[in-house]
């Protein structure tokens, strides 16, 4: 009988080492060394309220300012010399990657994972 979290990753790593983003349990630091920031639960909520603004013609809610303020509220206090305006410029400028989860190219996971990433190679210092 499979569990049914398996595969659930509840960490992200991003901070530190060489490597890509990587899981580990319990924000403790994995063998390379890397620190790890928690995991965002997928928007979908911001997701539906987006596409519901599109179809009635309003202005959809900004997609990055939405996600530079969730990554800023889980991983700021694990991102040291960085502020939220440093995070709201990461996120800037992963905002195709993120709009690939937008539509539907992309799973929430795959657009973490890459976030993290892009926040591991800009973190300040």
């Amino acid at each position: 009988m499979s569990n049914p979290t398996d595969g659930v990753q509840p960490e992200v790593a991003v901070l530190g080492g060489s490597g890509g983003s990587q899981a580990a349990a319990g924000g403790v630091p994995d063998e390379a060394g890397e620190a790890v920031l928690p995991r965002i639960e997928e928007p979908a909520s911001f997701r539906d309220s987006w596409w519901a603004a599109e179809r009635r013609g309003d202005t959809p809610p900004d997609l990055v300012l939405e996600i530079a303020g969730m990554a800023w509220a889980h991983w700021g206090a694990h991102l040291p010399g960085a502020d939220a305006t440093w995070v709201a410029a990461v996120v800037g400028g992963y905002r195709r990657e993120l709009w690939l989860w937008l539509v539907g190219e992309r799973t929430w996971e795959q657009a973490l994972a890459g976030l993290a990433g892009r926040v591991r190679r800009r973190l300040p210092g």
